[in-house]
């Protein structure tokens, strides 16, 4: 009994060794993988200015100094500050394949004279170390003590002083207006226009500086007190993600005083799903930040236009209304004589994307326009190839983006060669002319007419269902019409006294009653297709359709031959766009 007790345990410590296995060092070496050169770090930790330092004999001091202690005086001596001095004495790195990355770190064993304790260090940047530690005790066991720090224990953040300052890419971009709502002070929430915050980096400048950096434009309001007049200039020290998605970005104010820590690193959170909305700390810390909406600072940021993209010149005038850009996920777009105003939102999620193209200068079917998109950082020259309205279709190509700012600082440059020629829309292969759909569709003749049956292949198949109801099969339980089964068939028409629809019936009933009527004649069919407009191009037809009862893809583009006299030959899009792959026969697209 003893040995089968004895080769269980076994079994167990070997399975617990198999689905997690530390990845040991054993060596307090692994500090120099991750802390700065100088290893020194600032935090605020017991209420208190915390001065860190990393020795290369792996020793740590830390020097605790109240508020008030500024960092500026020269004599030492007469601040009231503390000094905790202690060293690593063992250190592993634990990164369970499971967990999420946030989760990986390194486990410590500090000493401190007779005290042990086991401190978690986790490396968010270059720059940003989190820890968080037990309490005090004899037992050296590092195994043992870790076990005394909860999941939901508290972060310390680590700043480091000679900081190497990151890209602001992950931290903010762009140009907004925002409001703001501080706990110290209260009064409300300030909204003052004039606040906005401007984070534009510069792709391809020799000054790496101005892609780390953002600034701050407070602006104060007569009715809320806790307000205020500042610009702040911030450097990023880099962002992460933790295991719920929150991103925490540490900043660095460029403008307070190296020294004067206190008033310069800060903490703020936000949500790659929310970046609207973000808190911002009062102190050299992140753990006051809770989510995007609790926080001692609360911001919410509205994009603004960069700059007024004024017209030099006209569309022509059936190119204005209303219409569906099919190859950009059915963006909404409004034209005027003018003006280009494309609203993006993907699927009725997420943030709305808004692009204002000011016509400049026109040239056969090509329209050079200033882009301007709400909320970035810059105006660009683009091209758009139109070719001439077409039922309710308009045909384009849009050619690459060119910085308005290049022309404008080399006076002699001429942005219409460059946006313009033809190299400009790409080097693909095969491509095709996008399309914009008015948008409601005024109903066009259907390149072809009859009735038809019909067979089909592929993703989304034409199914039988009520149209307007929930009921999948409307002869299910006989409380309709009973039809036999062979007298189920496929049914394809353009007919009657309206050749603009095209109604397609997976299962119609064929079967005639005693009298020699059909007992379905006043069934429906499942769909009934609105015909928008057809071409040619490339050899192919296409056809584009609309269909008012579809929630998502109400346009979808089919490409259809004729083989002889009775057969067509149809394909048909899952989205909204045609496909440069799509052809008659095809049952991928």
């Amino acid at each position: 009994m003893a040995d089968y007790t004895h080769s269980s345990l076994l079994l167990i410590l070997f399975l617990i060794s198999v689905f997690y296995i530390p990845q040991t060092d054993g060596s307090c070496s692994l500090l120099r993988q991750f802390i700065v050169p100088d290893g020194l770090y600032y935090s605020w930790e017991r209420g208190l200015n915390t001065h860190t330092t990393f020795f290369p004999d792996n020793r740590i001091e830390k020097r605790f100094r109240p508020e008030q202690a500024v960092d500026t005086i020269q004599d030492h001596s007469t601040l009231s500050e503390t000094v905790e001095s202690g060293e690593c004495v063992d250190m592993f790195y634990e990164a369970p394949s499971a967990a999420h990355k946030s989760l990986w770190h390194y486990k410590m064993l500090y000493r401190t004279g007779d005290c042990f304790q086991c401190v978690e260090v986790y490396n968010r940047t270059r720059n940003i170390l989190q820890y968080r530690s037990t309490t005090c005790s004899t037992n050296q066991g590092l195994a043992v003590l870790c076990k005394e720090i909860a999941p939901s224990h508290e972060f310390l953040t680590l700043f480091a002083k000679n900081h190497e300052p990151e890209e602001c890419l992950s931290t903010i971009f762009g140009t907004y207006h925002f409001t703001y709502e501080r706990d110290v002070g209260g009064g409300g929430i300030c909204n003052n226009p004039f606040s906005n915050i401007t984070a534009c980096p510069d792709p391809g400048t020799p000054f790496d500086r101005v892609n780390q950096r953002f600034f701050f434009h407070y602006r104060r309001c007569e009715s809320v007190m806790g307000s205020f007049d500042r610009d702040e200039m911030f450097s990023c020290m880099g962002s992460w993600l933790n295991e719920r998605g929150d991103r925490f970005s540490a900043i660095s104010n460029d403008r307070v005083a190296s020294d004067r820590y206190y008033d310069k690193y800060r903490c703020m959170l936000t949500r790659d799903d929310q970046p609207a909305w973000f808190t911002k700390s009062a102190y050299a810390e992140c753990k006051a930040l809770r989510t995007p909406y609790e926080g001692p600072e609360r911001i919410v940021m509205m994009p603004i236009v960069p700059e007024e993209a004024k017209a030099q010149c006209y569309f022509p005038a059936n190119f204005t209304g209303e219409w569906v850009n099919t190859a950009n996920r059915n963006a909404r777009v409004i034209i005027n004589s003018t003006h280009i105003h494309e609203i993006i939102k993907v699927e009725n999620r997420g943030p709305v994307r808004e692009v204002y193209y000011a016509c400049e200068q026109i040239s056969r079917s090509q329209y050079m326009v200033k882009s301007v998109e709400i909320g970035d950082c810059y105006a660009f020259y683009l091209c758009f190839d139109i070719l001439p309205r077409h039922h309710n279709i308009l045909r384009f190509r849009k050619g690459k983006p060119f910085r308005v700012t290049r022309y404008n600082q080399q006076g002699g440059l001429n942005p219409y060669r460059d946006a313009c020629d033809w190299t400009s829309f790409g080097h693909q292969r095969e491509w095709k002319y996008s399309t914009f759909v008015l948008y409601p569709p005024a109903a066009s003749e259907c390149p072809f007419t009859g009735v038809y049956t019909f067979s089909q292949k592929g993703k989304d198949l034409v199914k039988n269902r009520i149209r307007g109801g929930a009921t999948p099969r409307p002869r299910d339980g006989g409380w309709y019409i009973e039809c036999d089964q062979p007298y189920f068939e496929t049914q394809l028409a353009v007919c009657g006294g309206n050749t603009r629809e095209i109604a397609v019936d997976a299962e119609r009933c064929s079967e005639l009653n005693e009298y020699g009527s059909p007992i379905g004649i006043y069934d429906m069919p499942d769909f009934v297709f609105t015909c928008v407009g057809h071409w040619r191009e490339d050899s192919r037809s296409y056809l584009v359709t609309y269909d008012r009862e579809e929630p998502f893809n109400k346009f979808r583009c089919w490409v259809y031959e004729r083989i002889d006299m009775y057969t067509i030959y149809m394909s048909r899009s899952l989205g909204s766009a045609c496909g440069c792959s799509q052809h008659s026969t095809c049952s991928t697209n």
